[in-house]
């Protein structure tokens, strides 16, 4: 019963378990659970293949070719869900071999179905029908993607990025066993560890939990520069308390995530928050190549606009690299949206220095540089339009001086995002504007401005701001001002219940019974905006549904799961809305893409007509998911259209 459990999880299935098992009891003794022990073969390479599909309950897959020359590669992994030989498919009509062998890298259990069982189950059951497909066009993916893992991408080998398996799992990579120390551990015991395994780092742990960590940059920086006693000081004198852990199932691209946004090198991998292995910067670059991972450091070291722009168009190829391995499209605006904003931190601190330079100093005041827009909402693909504000602190004496230091940062910055491929923004939010920049006081008089008479307007510069998210300086000024912003909503119907109604104000291109409706126009005829046609109309509701709430989150995904988390929406819709948000950004990056490659503008606009049929259900699918939230809002804002 425990294994029909298992299967019922794995492939989702709606019916019960005793369902379940009632519909495999009439295949008999043909449907049976197998297990395979670590370093052991399922099936191998151009052995004759069974009639039977193997659904992997527990443990992890390898699958892996060799070549005429006996030379063996490693070409796909399977996890719990996933399913081998697929041969079996076309094993009921004719005689297969197995394709390649298939590797239990730890102990391994499988739900084995043989033709019958099958047979029975896709009669019976459509979502186990449901699920064989989505896993055919799976297979058919990896097996594509296989065929590109074997290959770089063509061209300049110092301008390329190679394709990455981001999806690979984050304990092929680690090192174990980890070295670790107690708090009381003396430090030269900790170096000699160092030095006798040649790592660079050593976990404090406590009951086998990390609560520390100790690096060479720890041990340079608190003994020598500060000149202690090498003899004396303990393990928890000097370790940095900043650790960064991931699972062990995490993927390759959540352990590069973490390091790019907490800007370590090192990743400490647990179970059960026991520590089982640690991942490096150098780990992950020695996974392929070390294109992408080195795009990081070289953003942070570039000492130069033209350098810095260099390293930025290695961004455009880890999107690219993204997209080709099927990374989920919040995956890809994580980690995109994770580089641009280091770059841009790193494109202001270029400037500071400038402004040192020509004799300016340092900032006069405390002050705090935001993102908006799809920046601020960390939903960044491809490159897009600056927008961006600075917020600085109140300083009545030294007003001018404080005035003329930000505006001559400000066009600093603007100027150097451009030249690193960011263009202006055509309405103007840029901090080279000084209406975006400002002092506190300032900004809370603005706001208050806004939110007196909220026409068309002052709503749109409003929902521009309202996606603010502070990436570099003084912290606490953004902080601050959110608050304050949020506590106007909260008190008054009048501004929410406006803020409701320009959510609506754009209407979907949907028609009667779900119909897409395209433009007449002759530059776009036949194409839809999936910007202003989709995803406009889902940030602008969730975002309301937000500040009525308080959330001070910014991004769309995050916010569906605050607003799911008070109940203010189901966990059904919070699922629907997220998949139809994703769909929809999914098909902007990959028009986006292929417009960059072709040249072309990237303008959000697409032909309904050339998606495949799976696409274009999808598209209709996410349309008509946004146009239920949108009826919602409507309902929740007294707003009727």
């Amino acid at each position: 019963m425990k294994s029909i459990k298992m299967l019922a999880r794995v492939i989702n299935l709606e019916i019960s378990a005793q369902e379940l098992k009632e519909v495999l009891a009439e295949a008999g003794a043909e449907a049976r659970v197998e297990s395979y022990t670590e370093g052991t073969y399922i099936f191998e390479q151009n052995e004759q293949a069974r009639t039977e599909l193997y659904i992997i309950l527990e443990g992890f897959v390898e699958l892996i070719i060799s070549d005429e020359l006996g030379v063996n590669k490693s070409i796909d992994y399977r996890y719990p869900g996933d399913f081998l030989g697929e041969e079996a498919f076309s094993s009921f009509s004719e005689r297969q071999t197995y394709n390649n062998f298939a590797l239990a890298v730890e102990d391994v259990s499988c739900f084995v179905l043989t033709k019958k069982s099958l047979k029975l189950l896709i009669k019976k059951e459509h979502k186990f029908v449901e699920y064989l497909l989505n896993s055919l066009i799976d297979w058919e993916d990896s097996c594509y993607q296989a065929l590109l893992r074997r290959e770089d991408y063509q061209g300049d080998q110092q301008e390329t990025i190679k394709i990455y398996p981001f999806r690979k799992k984050i304990f092929e990579v680690m090192n174990f066993p980890v070295e670790t120390c107690a708090r009381t551990t003396h430090i030269w015991e900790v170096a000699q560890a160092m030095q006798k395994r040649n790592i660079s780092s050593v976990v404090v742990a406590e009951n086998d939990k990390p609560v520390g960590i100790i690096t060479e940059k720890e041990i340079v920086h608190q003994l020598i520069a500060q000149k202690k006693d090498f003899n004396k000081v303990l393990a928890e004198e000097i370790m940095s308390t900043e650790v960064i852990t991931v699972p062990k199932n995490a993927f390759f691209y959540q352990a590069l995530y973490s390091m790019v946004k907490h800007q370590l090198k090192h990743v400490v991998v647990v179970e059960r928050e026991v520590i089982v292995g640690i991942v490096t910067i150098r780990d992950l670059a020695q996974t392929r190549n070390t294109g992408l991972v080195t795009t990081v450091n070289e953003i942070e070291s570039q000492r130069s606009i033209s350098e810095l722009n260099k390293a930025r168009q290695k961004v455009d190829q880890v999107l690219k690299a993204l997209v080709v391995e099927k990374a989920s499209t919040k995956e890809i605006c994580q980690l995109i949206t994770e580089f641009n904003d280091r770059l841009t931190r790193r494109v202001i601190e270029l400037c500071e220095n400038e402004m040192k330079q020509e004799g300016y100093g340092l900032a006069p005041v405390d002050y705090c540089f935001l993102q908006m827009g799809s920046a601020g909402r960390k939903e960044q693909f491809v490159r897009t339009d600056q927008d961006n504000a600075i917020i600085f602190a109140d300083d009545e004496e030294k007003e001018e001086e404080i005035r003329e230091y930000f505006r001559i940062l400000g066009e600093k910055i603007v100027d150097k995002l451009v030249k690193c491929g960011f263009e202006e923004c055509d309405g103007g939010v840029m901090v080279n504007n000084h209406y975006w920049r400002n002092s506190f006081a300032e900004w809370v008089e603005i706001m208050e401005k806004w939110l007196a008479k909220l026409d068309n307007i002052r709503i749109r510069s409003l929902s521009i701001f309202l996606d603010f998210r502070a990436i570099y300086g003084d912290l606490y000024l953004a902080k601050e001002l959110k608050n304050k912003l949020l506590k106007y909503f909260q008190k008054n119907a009048r501004i929410t219940h406006n803020i409701g109604k320009y959510a609506l104000q754009n209407k979907l291109p949907l028609g009667l019974f779900g119909r897409l409706i395209t433009k007449n126009s002759e530059e776009h005829k036949g194409e839809i905006n999936l910007k202003l046609g989709g995803c406009v109309q889902m940030v602008d509701c969730v975002r309301a549904f937000s500040l009525l709430e308080g959330i001070i989150k910014t991004s769309t995904f995050e916010r569906l799961e605050a607003l799911a988390k008070e109940s203010i929406i189901s966990n059904d819709d919070k699922d629907k809305f997220i998949n139809a948000y994703e769909q929809l950004l999914g098909l902007r990056i990959r028009d986006g893409l292929n417009k960059l490659e072709l040249g072309e503008e990237v303008d959000n606009h697409i032909n309904p007509q050339q998606l495949n049929k799976e696409d274009y259900r999808a598209l209709k699918d996410s349309l008509g998911a946004v146009d239920e939230l949108m009826k919602l809002t409507g309902h929740a804002f007294n707003v009727f259209t």
